[in-house]
């Protein structure tokens, strides 16, 4: 009966990250790049730091601070890797729907646990997959250089034994000031670390690098 219960799992799962492999296929997302990435860095031409910090192939979950809605394409424009996006479930049901099933992000329920997004994010990860997730959980809109960190960005890397790239945004967010400027970290291992105690190593880097931007 045990092994039975464990085949059946053992399909359901390999069957759900097969139709996630289809739905997440980066297809759409490089399609969406080719053409948005030009033009973003038309108007905000971004320094990047240190980018070869990110894993060429492998699992990763890239988190920083969050500034704007337009952070994920900072982080976009950093890397030839497909990055799927954690974003509000808002963004999916509105005008700009549309645009966000392009980017191929995967919709969090902000409200209340979303078991259905963690599924998503974990069977990705564990195809070898990179995530995009802001760990503070919305966009900062006070005068803190950083929210207190929720900790599903941990749990989630200890959880597919993910890698976490650490970055930091600073600058105006205005157009053609060229100010903008993301330093990434080098990749944190957490798998050996309490969840507490991952957090807080995350939020020190992630402060770090807000504070060492050239």
């Amino acid at each position: 009966m045990g092994n039975s219960c464990s085949n059946l799992y053992q399909k359901n799962e390999d069957q759900l990250n097969t139709e996630l492999l289809r739905q997440y296929d980066g297809q759409s997302y490089l399609r969406l790049r080719k053409t948005l990435i030009p033009l973003f860095t038309l108007l905000y031409h971004p320094k990047i730091i240190n980018r070869e910090a990110i894993p060429v192939e492998g699992p990763i979950l890239i988190a920083g601070n969050h500034r704007s809605i337009l952070d994920p394409l900072f982080v976009c424009a950093a890397t030839e890797r497909i990055v799927h996006f954690m974003a509000k479930r808002e963004l999916h049901e509105d005008f700009y729907g549309k645009f966000f099933d392009l980017a191929e992000t995967i919709p969090v329920n902000r409200d209340q646990k979303d078991p259905h997004s963690i599924d998503i994010a974990y069977g990705l990860l564990n195809s070898g997959r990179a995530i995009g997730i802001m760990p503070e959980g919305r966009v900062n809109k006070t005068n803190e250089e950083l929210l207190p960190l929720k900790f599903g960005t941990v749990a989630l890397a200890k959880k597919t034994q993910a890698l976490i790239i650490p970055f930091g945004l600073t600058g105006s967010f205005k157009p053609f000031h060229y100010d903008m400027c993301i330093r990434f970290g080098q990749p944190l291992d957490i798998a050996e670390l309490e969840l507490s105690e991952a957090n807080r190593l995350l939020s020190c880097k992630i402060k770090e690098l807000i504070h060492t931007q050239e």
